[in-house]
């Protein structure tokens, strides 16, 4: 599989920034067959129960579910939540009042995903998503600039 890219799923998440998201779809949505660039099955996907409310106010209506994951070449992780105080818990993508158990569906999936030799991408803080997954350990990582001290002190083995 590690060699095959054809079906890309992104997760959309309470609180997941739009400008990340734009950016997935931009790159993976769209149909450039005509450039002779690749074309891909591209989904979005509700990455957990609660709905996908943005910081704007607006809800995005993801209309798959997890299940998606299982067939995916590869996952993409938007940036998510807009506190970054609160990166230290993942429950802040969750949205208020919400449980962090709410995620360990999705990660079990990207777990999941990953041991079949599907590939896991994250833009900007979508990187501590993967942490929290526990799929950063033993692979090199980034995030934002401005988040990356803290990323090295959450996840000191990736």
């Amino acid at each position: 599989m590690a060699d095959k890219l054809e079906t890309v799923v992104v997760p959309v998440l309470p609180r997941t920034e739009m400008f990340e998201l734009g950016v997935a779809c931009e790159v993976f949505g769209f149909d450039r067959s005509d450039d002779g660039l690749p074309t891909y099955d591209f989904s979005l996907i509700a990455g957990s129960p609660t709905p996908s409310r943005t910081r704007f106010g607006f809800t995005v209506d993801a209309p798959y579910d997890l299940t998606k994951i299982d067939e995916a070449d590869l996952v993409v992780l938007p940036a998510g939540g807009t506190d970054m105080a609160s990166l230290d818990d993942p429950s802040f993508l969750c949205g208020k009042g919400a449980d962090a158990s709410e995620l360990e569906p999705l990660f079990e999936r990207l777990r999941a995903a990953v041991d079949r030799g599907a590939r896991v991408a994250s833009l900007c803080t979508g990187a501590f998503l993967l942490g929290a997954a526990g799929l950063l350990d033993g692979r090199r990582c980034t995030t934002h600039w401005r988040h990356a001290e803290r990323l090295a002190r959450m996840y000191p083995e990736a």
